[in-house]
């Protein structure tokens, strides 16, 4: 009988009597079933290690882990896959479930602080039940640089605006085009955060030295502390950020204005 079971090959004899227009030899004979079903399935998913970098899109928010990272992976098996799981360790704590968005991707709130150290790792088991090795990620820190740290070099000018709406009470903000604001430090990924709204204006970002994009700080609502921006790097590396005013608008918006919150870094 077909079935999807796994099974040996079967052997059994049989006896034979008063054969009809036909001869035995002894009466006897042995049969075996052969097991045509294929071979189980033991090998595990293939797990990637958790990418991390910055939630490009999101807000700060004022809690006591404001910063919102975005970790993702992949699974993949010829079976399937049925369970995949997400763990975050702080320093030496113990690895803590993830909730998942859509079953290898999340959002990952933490502390902005220099030396909490995380890791992630990933795992997942397969349609029959096998289960793969945890796959850890490299270790990472979230350095925080607001717009008035003596790291982050300003040209042109800019003034300073203070309201609890902003991360860190305060922000950079200018009008004239050509004013730059850069951080040049370590790490792997990068983001800029500013202030969105209807009186905001269009900026370039660059990465040391060259235009990779601009981005229009146009909403039609209020959205401070918003990451406009991420920039990531294969290898640990000193990078310069820049913000630049390009004194250009959306045609919806009523100003040219250009606010810088903070600069965020990930390192090793």
């Amino acid at each position: 009988v077909g079935d999807s079971i796994d099974e040996p090959n079967e052997t059994f004899s049989l006896s034979l009597s008063s054969p009809f227009a036909a001869t035995s030899a002894d009466g006897s004979a042995i049969a075996t079933i052969i097991d045509d079903d294929p071979p189980a399935d033991t090998t595990p998913p293939k797990v990637t290690a958790p990418a991390v970098d910055f939630a490009r899109g999101r807000s700060l928010s004022r809690t006591a882990k404001p910063i919102p990272l975005s970790v993702r992976f992949t699974a993949s098996d010829p079976s399937g896959i049925s369970i995949t799981r997400l763990q975050h360790r702080t320093g030496r704590g113990a690895y803590a479930n993830v909730r998942l968005i859509a079953g290898t991707s999340a959002t990952v709130k933490v502390a902005p602080k220099a030396k909490l150290v995380h890791r992630f790792r990933s795992q997942a088991t397969d349609g029959v039940g096998n289960t793969s090795p945890f796959i850890k990620a490299p270790t990472t820190r979230v350095k925080v640089f607001q717009d008035g740290s003596r790291a982050v070099k300003k040209k042109g000018p800019w003034a300073t605006k203070r309201a609890r709406a902003f991360f860190g009470r305060t922000i950079k903000r200018t009008t004239r085009k050509g004013a730059r604001d850069q951080l040049t430090t370590r790490g792997t990924d990068f983001a800029i955060v500013a202030t969105k709204g209807r009186d905001k204006g269009k900026a370039r970002v660059l990465v040391d030295g060259k235009p990779v994009g601009v981005v229009d700080l146009y909403a039609p609502r209020a959205k401070p502390r918003t990451i406009v921006h991420t920039v990531s790097f294969a290898k640990p590396g000193r990078h310069t950020i820049a913000l630049q005013a390009l004194g250009k608008k959306n045609p919806k918006a009523k100003g040219k204005r250009v606010e810088l919150d903070a600069f965020l870094v990930l390192t090793p």
